[in-house]
Protein backbone atom coordinates (compact mmCIF):
# COMPACT_ATOMS: atom_id res chain seq x y z
CA UNK A 1 0.00 0.00 0.00
CA UNK A 2 2.72 2.39 0.84
CA UNK A 3 4.38 1.84 -2.91
CA UNK A 4 1.10 2.14 -4.96
CA UNK A 5 1.06 5.95 -6.12
CA UNK A 6 -2.66 7.85 -6.08
CA UNK A 7 -2.36 7.63 -9.89
CA UNK A 8 -2.15 3.96 -10.07
CA UNK A 9 -5.15 3.77 -7.92
CA UNK A 10 -7.44 6.51 -9.62
CA UNK A 11 -6.89 4.45 -12.74
CA UNK A 12 -7.22 0.66 -11.92
CA UNK A 13 -10.88 0.27 -12.14
CA UNK A 14 -10.94 0.44 -16.31
CA UNK A 15 -15.18 0.99 -16.27
CA UNK A 16 -14.69 4.36 -14.29
CA UNK A 17 -11.77 6.02 -16.56
CA UNK A 18 -13.71 7.73 -19.61
CA UNK A 19 -16.08 9.57 -16.79
CA UNK A 20 -13.11 10.39 -14.31
CA UNK A 21 -11.13 12.12 -17.40
CA UNK A 22 -14.51 13.68 -18.78
CA UNK A 23 -14.62 15.27 -14.97
CA UNK A 24 -11.38 16.12 -15.17
CA UNK A 25 -11.55 18.12 -18.27
CA UNK A 26 -14.52 19.64 -17.39
CA UNK A 27 -13.46 20.93 -14.38
CA UNK A 28 -11.10 22.91 -16.22
CA UNK A 29 -11.47 26.80 -17.10
CA UNK A 30 -13.51 27.84 -20.21
CA UNK A 31 -10.52 28.81 -21.86
CA UNK A 32 -9.01 25.70 -21.85
CA UNK A 33 -11.96 23.47 -22.40
CA UNK A 34 -12.93 25.41 -25.60
CA UNK A 35 -9.34 24.28 -27.10
CA UNK A 36 -10.50 20.95 -26.11
CA UNK A 37 -13.85 21.19 -27.41
CA UNK A 38 -15.78 18.77 -28.39
CA UNK A 39 -14.59 16.29 -24.95
CA UNK A 40 -15.89 13.08 -25.66
CA UNK A 41 -13.28 12.56 -28.38
CA UNK A 42 -10.62 13.42 -26.54
CA UNK A 43 -11.77 11.55 -23.41
CA UNK A 44 -12.19 8.51 -25.79
CA UNK A 45 -8.44 9.13 -26.80
CA UNK A 46 -7.12 10.13 -23.33
CA UNK A 47 -8.62 6.45 -22.13
CA UNK A 48 -7.09 4.50 -24.89
CA UNK A 49 -3.61 6.18 -24.90
CA UNK A 50 -2.59 7.43 -21.47
CA UNK A 51 -0.77 5.37 -18.91
CA UNK A 52 0.14 7.07 -16.01
CA UNK A 53 3.56 7.01 -14.53
CA UNK A 54 3.50 9.56 -12.08
CA UNK A 55 1.81 10.27 -8.58
CA UNK A 56 -1.04 12.49 -9.82
CA UNK A 57 -3.66 11.43 -12.40
CA UNK A 58 -3.78 15.10 -12.87
CA UNK A 59 0.04 15.71 -13.67
CA UNK A 60 -0.21 12.32 -16.29
CA UNK A 61 -3.15 14.12 -17.75
CA UNK A 62 -1.55 17.47 -18.13
CA UNK A 63 1.47 16.13 -19.82
CA UNK A 64 -0.45 14.23 -22.33
CA UNK A 65 -2.52 16.94 -22.87
CA UNK A 66 0.77 19.21 -23.78
CA UNK A 67 2.35 16.06 -25.43
CA UNK A 68 -0.69 15.79 -27.76
CA UNK A 69 -2.62 18.38 -28.32
CA UNK A 70 -0.22 21.21 -27.35
CA UNK A 71 -2.59 22.60 -24.53
CA UNK A 72 -0.37 23.86 -21.61
CA UNK A 73 -2.67 23.11 -18.23
CA UNK A 74 -1.13 24.80 -15.03
CA UNK A 75 -1.49 22.75 -11.55
CA UNK A 76 -3.87 25.39 -10.15
CA UNK A 77 -6.18 24.84 -13.30
CA UNK A 78 -7.77 21.71 -11.85
CA UNK A 79 -10.50 21.76 -9.37
CA UNK A 80 -9.69 20.26 -6.65
CA UNK A 81 -12.66 17.79 -6.01
CA UNK A 82 -13.91 17.42 -9.57
CA UNK A 83 -14.00 13.85 -9.68
CA UNK A 84 -17.23 12.98 -7.02
CA UNK A 85 -16.55 10.53 -4.81
CA UNK A 86 -18.47 7.84 -6.42
CA UNK A 87 -15.90 7.81 -9.19
CA UNK A 88 -13.29 7.27 -6.66
CA UNK A 89 -12.33 3.58 -6.58
CA UNK A 90 -13.00 3.25 -2.55
CA UNK A 91 -9.48 1.21 -1.15
CA UNK A 92 -9.59 -0.96 1.63
CA UNK A 93 -6.02 -1.97 3.33
CA UNK A 94 -6.10 -5.52 5.18
CA UNK A 95 -3.59 -7.75 6.41
CA UNK A 96 -3.13 -11.24 6.34
CA UNK A 97 -6.21 -11.93 8.54
CA UNK A 98 -8.13 -10.17 6.43
CA UNK A 99 -9.02 -7.48 9.26
CA UNK A 100 -8.90 -3.78 7.79
CA UNK A 101 -6.68 -1.56 8.71
CA UNK A 102 -7.80 1.38 7.07
CA UNK A 103 -10.56 2.44 4.05
CA UNK A 104 -11.52 5.53 2.17
CA UNK A 105 -11.51 7.26 -1.24
CA UNK A 106 -7.86 8.86 -0.76
CA UNK A 107 -4.89 6.36 -0.47
CA UNK A 108 -2.49 9.52 0.47
CA UNK A 109 -5.16 10.05 3.27
CA UNK A 110 -4.72 6.43 4.25
CA UNK A 111 -0.59 6.05 4.45
CA UNK A 112 -0.24 7.48 8.03
CA UNK A 113 -2.40 5.24 9.67
CA UNK A 114 0.36 2.34 7.80
CA UNK A 115 2.92 3.80 10.43
CA UNK A 116 2.37 2.00 13.23
CA UNK A 117 1.06 -1.17 11.46
CA UNK A 118 3.13 -4.00 12.55
CA UNK A 119 3.42 -6.18 9.08
CA UNK A 120 3.80 -10.12 9.25
CA UNK A 121 4.19 -12.13 6.70
CA UNK A 122 1.12 -14.89 5.74
CA UNK A 123 1.48 -18.27 6.92
CA UNK A 124 3.05 -20.55 4.59
CA UNK A 125 4.16 -17.74 2.09
CA UNK A 126 7.70 -18.55 2.68
CA UNK A 127 8.19 -20.73 -0.04
CA UNK A 128 6.70 -18.19 -2.05
CA UNK A 129 9.38 -15.88 -0.82
CA UNK A 130 12.11 -18.51 -1.28
CA UNK A 131 10.79 -19.08 -4.75
CA UNK A 132 10.54 -15.19 -5.95
CA UNK A 133 14.13 -14.94 -4.54
CA UNK A 134 15.27 -18.01 -6.59
CA UNK A 135 13.67 -17.18 -10.08
CA UNK A 136 12.68 -13.27 -10.49
CA UNK A 137 14.86 -10.66 -11.76
CA UNK A 138 14.66 -6.88 -12.18
CA UNK A 139 15.60 -4.69 -14.87
CA UNK A 140 16.87 -6.73 -17.80
CA UNK A 141 17.75 -5.63 -21.04
CA UNK A 142 18.43 -9.14 -23.02
CA UNK A 143 17.73 -12.35 -22.82
CA UNK A 144 19.81 -13.72 -20.06
CA UNK A 145 16.89 -16.33 -18.98
CA UNK A 146 18.18 -19.39 -20.74
CA UNK A 147 14.79 -21.63 -21.59
CA UNK A 148 12.17 -20.80 -18.83
CA UNK A 149 10.06 -23.83 -17.49
CA UNK A 150 6.56 -23.88 -18.41
CA UNK A 151 6.01 -23.91 -14.55
CA UNK A 152 7.83 -24.24 -11.04
CA UNK A 153 6.78 -26.49 -8.02
CA UNK A 154 6.57 -23.63 -4.88
CA UNK A 155 5.64 -26.32 -2.41
CA UNK A 156 3.91 -29.46 -2.18
CA UNK A 157 4.01 -32.13 -4.22
CA UNK A 158 3.26 -32.68 -7.81
CA UNK A 159 0.54 -35.27 -8.50
CA UNK A 160 2.19 -38.42 -9.71
CA UNK A 161 0.67 -41.68 -11.73
CA UNK A 162 0.52 -45.27 -9.54
CA UNK A 163 -0.20 -48.16 -11.78
CA UNK A 164 -2.38 -49.43 -9.57
CA UNK A 165 -5.27 -46.57 -9.06
CA UNK A 166 -4.15 -43.97 -11.91
CA UNK A 167 -3.86 -40.48 -10.20
CA UNK A 168 -3.14 -39.69 -7.08
CA UNK A 169 -1.19 -37.01 -4.91
CA UNK A 170 2.26 -38.29 -3.51
CA UNK A 171 2.48 -38.73 0.03
CA UNK A 172 4.03 -35.87 2.45
CA UNK A 173 5.56 -38.76 4.91
CA UNK A 174 6.00 -41.93 3.30
CA UNK A 175 3.58 -43.29 5.05
CA UNK A 176 0.40 -45.57 3.27
CA UNK A 177 -2.78 -46.57 4.70
CA UNK A 178 -2.73 -49.68 3.78
CA UNK A 179 -3.93 -49.62 0.02
CA UNK A 180 -1.89 -49.26 -2.72
CA UNK A 181 -1.37 -46.26 -4.47
CA UNK A 182 -3.44 -44.29 -1.99
CA UNK A 183 -1.47 -41.90 0.45
CA UNK A 184 -2.90 -41.41 3.93
CA UNK A 185 -2.01 -38.05 3.88
CA UNK A 186 -1.28 -35.76 0.82
CA UNK A 187 0.14 -31.95 0.19
CA UNK A 188 -0.96 -30.67 -2.43
CA UNK A 189 1.48 -29.02 -4.93
CA UNK A 190 1.17 -24.83 -5.39
CA UNK A 191 2.98 -23.88 -8.47
CA UNK A 192 4.19 -20.62 -10.19
CA UNK A 193 4.29 -19.80 -14.01
CA UNK A 194 7.26 -17.13 -15.05
CA UNK A 195 6.59 -14.77 -16.93
CA UNK A 196 8.31 -11.92 -18.63
CA UNK A 197 6.68 -8.04 -17.84
CA UNK A 198 7.23 -5.08 -18.70
CA UNK A 199 7.23 -2.69 -15.39
CA UNK A 200 7.63 1.03 -15.60
CA UNK A 201 9.27 0.66 -18.89
CA UNK A 202 11.56 -2.04 -17.48
CA UNK A 203 11.22 -5.64 -18.19
CA UNK A 204 11.40 -7.96 -15.06
CA UNK A 205 11.07 -11.96 -14.90
CA UNK A 206 8.22 -12.36 -12.23
CA UNK A 207 6.27 -14.86 -10.78
CA UNK A 208 2.65 -15.37 -11.81
CA UNK A 209 -0.23 -17.45 -10.05
CA UNK A 210 -1.18 -18.88 -13.34
CA UNK A 211 -0.52 -19.44 -16.62
CA UNK A 212 -2.68 -17.15 -18.43
CA UNK A 213 -1.62 -14.38 -16.32
CA UNK A 214 2.18 -15.25 -17.43
CA UNK A 215 1.13 -15.29 -20.70
CA UNK A 216 -0.88 -12.20 -21.06
CA UNK A 217 1.91 -10.37 -18.86
CA UNK A 218 4.40 -11.97 -21.45
CA UNK A 219 3.38 -10.23 -24.54
CA UNK A 220 4.42 -7.10 -23.80
CA UNK A 221 7.64 -7.93 -22.34
CA UNK A 222 9.50 -10.02 -24.65
CA UNK A 223 8.57 -7.86 -27.28
CA UNK A 224 10.50 -5.30 -25.61
CA UNK A 225 13.71 -7.47 -24.91
CA UNK A 226 13.24 -7.62 -29.06
CA UNK A 227 12.97 -3.94 -29.85
CA UNK A 228 16.32 -3.92 -27.40
CA UNK A 229 17.81 -6.72 -29.12
CA UNK A 230 17.13 -4.33 -32.23
CA UNK A 231 18.40 -0.91 -31.31
CA UNK A 232 20.37 -0.53 -34.10
CA UNK A 233 17.91 -1.92 -36.72
CA UNK A 234 15.63 0.34 -35.34
CA UNK A 235 18.10 3.40 -35.62
CA UNK A 236 18.65 3.53 -38.98
CA UNK A 237 14.08 2.75 -39.93
CA UNK A 238 14.06 6.28 -37.46
CA UNK A 239 16.69 7.58 -39.94
CA UNK A 240 14.83 6.25 -43.21
CA UNK A 241 11.71 7.70 -42.00
CA UNK A 242 13.04 11.52 -42.23
CA UNK A 243 12.14 11.41 -45.66
CA UNK A 244 8.75 11.60 -44.70
CA UNK A 245 9.35 15.36 -44.44
CA UNK A 246 8.25 15.41 -48.46
CA UNK A 247 4.44 14.86 -47.07
CA UNK A 248 4.83 18.14 -44.24
CA UNK A 249 2.69 20.22 -46.63
CA UNK A 250 0.08 17.42 -47.13
CA UNK A 251 0.23 16.03 -43.25
CA UNK A 252 0.30 20.04 -42.14
CA UNK A 253 -3.83 20.26 -41.51
CA UNK A 254 -3.21 16.98 -39.20
CA UNK A 255 -0.49 17.63 -37.70
CA UNK A 256 3.62 18.52 -37.06
CA UNK A 257 6.05 16.86 -39.51
CA UNK A 258 8.10 15.66 -36.33
CA UNK A 259 4.35 14.22 -35.31
CA UNK A 260 3.68 12.38 -38.81
CA UNK A 261 7.90 10.45 -38.30
CA UNK A 262 6.87 9.55 -34.52
CA UNK A 263 3.64 8.06 -35.18
CA UNK A 264 5.21 6.58 -38.11
CA UNK A 265 7.87 4.75 -36.15
CA UNK A 266 5.24 3.32 -33.96
CA UNK A 267 3.34 2.40 -36.32
CA UNK A 268 5.68 0.50 -38.64
CA UNK A 269 7.29 -1.57 -35.26
CA UNK A 270 3.71 -2.39 -34.13
CA UNK A 271 3.80 -4.30 -37.54
CA UNK A 272 7.25 -5.60 -37.41
CA UNK A 273 7.09 -6.94 -33.91
CA UNK A 274 5.15 -10.18 -33.15
CA UNK A 275 1.59 -10.24 -32.65
CA UNK A 276 1.18 -12.70 -30.61
CA UNK A 277 3.36 -14.52 -27.13
CA UNK A 278 5.88 -16.68 -27.90
CA UNK A 279 4.66 -20.39 -27.14
CA UNK A 280 7.23 -21.13 -24.77
CA UNK A 281 9.76 -19.00 -23.16
CA UNK A 282 12.74 -20.64 -24.20
CA UNK A 283 16.03 -18.60 -26.16
CA UNK A 284 15.40 -20.48 -29.45
CA UNK A 285 12.22 -18.75 -29.86
CA UNK A 286 13.14 -15.87 -29.13
CA UNK A 287 16.36 -15.53 -31.32
CA UNK A 288 13.62 -16.82 -33.69
CA UNK A 289 11.41 -13.80 -33.28
CA UNK A 290 14.19 -11.47 -33.09
CA UNK A 291 15.25 -12.95 -36.59
CA UNK A 292 11.46 -12.84 -37.93
CA UNK A 293 11.29 -9.01 -36.87
CA UNK A 294 14.33 -7.58 -38.31
CA UNK A 295 13.32 -9.52 -41.46
CA UNK A 296 9.86 -7.89 -41.38
CA UNK A 297 11.40 -4.66 -40.72
CA UNK A 298 13.63 -4.46 -44.50
CA UNK A 299 11.69 -2.17 -46.66
CA UNK A 300 8.80 -1.02 -44.61
CA UNK A 301 9.39 2.38 -44.91
CA UNK A 302 9.66 2.78 -48.45
CA UNK A 303 6.37 0.71 -48.38
CA UNK A 304 4.55 3.41 -45.84
CA UNK A 305 6.07 6.20 -48.04
CA UNK A 306 4.11 4.91 -51.25
CA UNK A 307 1.31 4.16 -49.07
CA UNK A 308 1.17 7.92 -47.73
CA UNK A 309 1.59 8.73 -51.30
CA UNK A 310 -1.37 7.27 -52.10
CA UNK A 311 -3.52 8.53 -49.25
CA UNK A 312 -2.66 12.19 -48.49
CA UNK A 313 -2.92 13.77 -51.82
CA UNK A 314 -6.15 12.31 -51.99
CA UNK A 315 -7.22 13.13 -48.74
CA UNK A 316 -6.00 17.18 -50.29
CA UNK A 317 -8.43 16.54 -52.98
CA UNK A 318 -11.23 15.52 -50.81
CA UNK A 319 -10.88 18.61 -48.40
CA UNK A 320 -10.64 20.97 -51.27
CA UNK A 321 -14.01 19.84 -52.92
CA UNK A 322 -15.97 19.84 -49.35
CA UNK A 323 -14.70 23.72 -49.28
CA UNK A 324 -16.05 24.20 -52.44
CA UNK A 325 -19.15 22.57 -51.71
CA UNK A 326 -19.78 24.65 -48.48
CA UNK A 327 -18.65 28.08 -50.82
CA UNK A 328 -21.95 27.06 -52.90
CA UNK A 329 -24.19 25.96 -50.57
CA UNK A 330 -27.45 28.61 -49.18
CA UNK A 331 -25.75 30.90 -46.42
CA UNK A 332 -26.56 30.12 -43.28
CA UNK A 333 -29.15 32.29 -41.27
CA UNK A 334 -27.93 35.23 -39.82
CA UNK A 335 -27.07 34.04 -35.69
CA UNK A 336 -29.38 36.50 -33.54
CA UNK A 337 -28.65 37.46 -29.67
CA UNK A 338 -30.82 33.90 -28.69
CA UNK A 339 -27.60 32.28 -29.86
CA UNK A 340 -26.37 32.64 -26.09
CA UNK A 341 -24.08 29.84 -26.19
CA UNK A 342 -22.09 30.62 -29.75
CA UNK A 343 -21.40 33.89 -28.48
CA UNK A 344 -17.12 34.24 -27.98
CA UNK A 345 -16.79 31.08 -29.36
CA UNK A 346 -13.88 30.87 -32.38
CA UNK A 347 -15.42 30.49 -35.91
CA UNK A 348 -14.86 26.87 -37.58
CA UNK A 349 -13.62 27.19 -40.95
CA UNK A 350 -16.22 26.49 -43.21
CA UNK A 351 -15.22 23.11 -44.68
CA UNK A 352 -15.37 21.36 -41.55
CA UNK A 353 -19.29 22.03 -41.29
CA UNK A 354 -20.01 19.95 -44.32
CA UNK A 355 -21.34 16.63 -43.29
CA UNK A 356 -19.04 14.71 -45.31
CA UNK A 357 -16.24 16.69 -43.67
CA UNK A 358 -17.22 14.22 -40.50
CA UNK A 359 -16.58 11.85 -42.92
CA UNK A 360 -13.39 11.88 -43.78
CA UNK A 361 -12.31 13.44 -40.47
CA UNK A 362 -12.99 10.08 -38.76
CA UNK A 363 -11.46 8.27 -41.79
CA UNK A 364 -7.96 9.91 -41.53
CA UNK A 365 -8.00 12.29 -37.45
CA UNK A 366 -4.91 13.63 -36.42
CA UNK A 367 -2.06 10.72 -35.80
CA UNK A 368 -3.82 8.13 -37.71
CA UNK A 369 -0.87 6.36 -37.80
CA UNK A 370 -1.24 5.54 -34.20
CA UNK A 371 -5.30 4.23 -34.96
CA UNK A 372 -4.62 2.27 -38.25
CA UNK A 373 -2.92 -0.29 -38.84
CA UNK A 374 0.02 -0.56 -41.78
CA UNK A 375 -1.41 -3.44 -43.34
CA UNK A 376 -5.12 -1.72 -43.30
CA UNK A 377 -3.03 1.42 -44.69
CA UNK A 378 -3.69 -0.17 -48.21
CA UNK A 379 -7.08 0.13 -47.98
CA UNK A 380 -7.69 3.58 -47.13
CA UNK A 381 -7.38 5.05 -50.67
CA UNK A 382 -10.08 3.04 -51.39
CA UNK A 383 -12.19 4.46 -48.54
CA UNK A 384 -11.33 7.84 -49.60
CA UNK A 385 -12.35 7.61 -53.84
CA UNK A 386 -15.47 5.91 -52.55
CA UNK A 387 -16.14 9.36 -50.75
CA UNK A 388 -14.90 11.67 -53.32
CA UNK A 389 -17.12 9.41 -55.65
CA UNK A 390 -19.76 10.20 -52.97
CA UNK A 391 -19.12 13.93 -52.86
CA UNK A 392 -19.60 14.60 -56.71
CA UNK A 393 -22.66 12.47 -56.92
CA UNK A 394 -24.79 13.83 -53.92
CA UNK A 395 -23.83 17.30 -56.01
CA UNK A 396 -25.62 15.98 -58.67
CA UNK A 397 -28.69 13.48 -57.05
CA UNK A 398 -28.85 15.37 -53.01
CA UNK A 399 -32.03 12.85 -52.77
CA UNK A 400 -30.32 9.52 -53.63
CA UNK A 401 -27.56 10.61 -51.87
CA UNK A 402 -29.79 10.80 -48.77
CA UNK A 403 -31.71 7.53 -49.36
CA UNK A 404 -28.52 5.67 -48.98
CA UNK A 405 -26.65 7.68 -46.00
CA UNK A 406 -30.16 6.69 -44.04
CA UNK A 407 -29.09 2.77 -44.66
CA UNK A 408 -25.65 4.13 -43.63
CA UNK A 409 -26.62 6.08 -40.56
CA UNK A 410 -27.02 3.58 -37.91
CA UNK A 411 -23.67 1.92 -38.38
CA UNK A 412 -22.52 5.20 -38.52
CA UNK A 413 -23.99 6.24 -34.77
CA UNK A 414 -22.47 2.35 -33.63
CA UNK A 415 -18.86 3.11 -34.46
CA UNK A 416 -19.10 6.86 -33.42
CA UNK A 417 -19.97 5.33 -29.75
CA UNK A 418 -17.15 2.85 -29.95
CA UNK A 419 -14.77 5.27 -30.32
CA UNK A 420 -16.53 7.49 -27.57
CA UNK A 421 -16.39 4.58 -25.30
CA UNK A 422 -14.09 1.79 -26.20
CA UNK A 423 -14.97 -1.98 -24.88
CA UNK A 424 -12.58 -2.56 -21.80
CA UNK A 425 -12.78 -6.58 -22.83
CA UNK A 426 -10.11 -6.95 -25.33
CA UNK A 427 -12.30 -9.44 -27.53
CA UNK A 428 -15.04 -7.06 -27.56
CA UNK A 429 -12.48 -4.63 -28.59
CA UNK A 430 -11.15 -6.84 -31.68
CA UNK A 431 -14.80 -7.12 -32.87
CA UNK A 432 -15.23 -3.06 -32.37
CA UNK A 433 -12.37 -3.07 -34.68
CA UNK A 434 -13.71 -5.36 -37.18
CA UNK A 435 -16.76 -3.96 -37.80
CA UNK A 436 -15.57 0.14 -38.21
CA UNK A 437 -13.62 -0.85 -40.53
CA UNK A 438 -16.85 -3.68 -42.44
CA UNK A 439 -19.08 -0.21 -41.95
CA UNK A 440 -16.12 1.69 -44.32
CA UNK A 441 -16.63 -1.39 -47.34
CA UNK A 442 -20.52 -1.21 -46.12
CA UNK A 443 -20.01 2.88 -47.55
CA UNK A 444 -17.91 1.56 -50.73
CA UNK A 445 -20.95 -0.85 -51.08
CA UNK A 446 -23.74 2.41 -51.38
CA UNK A 447 -21.91 5.13 -52.86
CA UNK A 448 -19.09 3.65 -55.22
CA UNK A 449 -20.10 -0.12 -55.73
CA UNK A 450 -17.49 0.28 -59.20
CA UNK A 451 -14.79 0.32 -56.70
CA UNK A 452 -15.41 -2.86 -54.88
CA UNK A 453 -15.28 -4.07 -51.79
CA UNK A 454 -12.60 -6.52 -50.21
CA UNK A 455 -14.97 -8.70 -48.50
CA UNK A 456 -18.96 -9.15 -49.31
CA UNK A 457 -20.58 -6.82 -47.07
CA UNK A 458 -24.22 -6.21 -46.56
CA UNK A 459 -26.48 -4.82 -43.92
CA UNK A 460 -27.71 -8.30 -42.79
CA UNK A 461 -23.58 -9.12 -42.43
CA UNK A 462 -22.97 -6.34 -40.02
CA UNK A 463 -26.40 -7.00 -37.84
CA UNK A 464 -24.53 -10.65 -37.49
CA UNK A 465 -21.45 -9.14 -36.46
CA UNK A 466 -22.92 -6.95 -33.76
CA UNK A 467 -24.39 -9.96 -32.72
CA UNK A 468 -21.32 -11.21 -32.02
CA UNK A 469 -20.65 -8.77 -30.53
CA UNK A 470 -22.94 -8.85 -28.00
CA UNK A 471 -21.74 -12.34 -27.38
CA UNK A 472 -18.22 -11.05 -26.58
CA UNK A 473 -19.54 -8.10 -24.60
Amino acid sequence: ARALSPAAVEWSVPGLRAEQVGEWLRSLPRTLRRELQPIEPKVAEIVRDLQPTGDSLRADLARFLLKRYGITVPPDAWREEAVPAHLRPRVEIVDHNRKTIAAGRNLEQLKPQLKETKTVAPRGNDDWQRATTKWERSAVTSWVFGDLPEKIVVSGEPLTRSRDCGTTLSPSDGERDGVRGRPESTTLAVYAWPGITLEDGHVSLRLFRSAALAREASFDGVNRLIELALQKDLAWLQKDLRALCRFDALYAPLGASDELQETAFANLLRHALPAAPMPALTQTNFETAVRETRERLAGLPSQLEARLNAILPLRQQIATKLGQAVATAPAPRPRTLNDLSQLGAPAKPAASKHPLAVELNGLLPPRFLDQISFERLKEIPRYLKALLTRIERAALNPQKDAERAAQLSPYAQIVSGFEAKPSSISEARAVQEEFRWLVEEFKVSLFAQELGTAVPISAKRLDQKLEQLRMVS
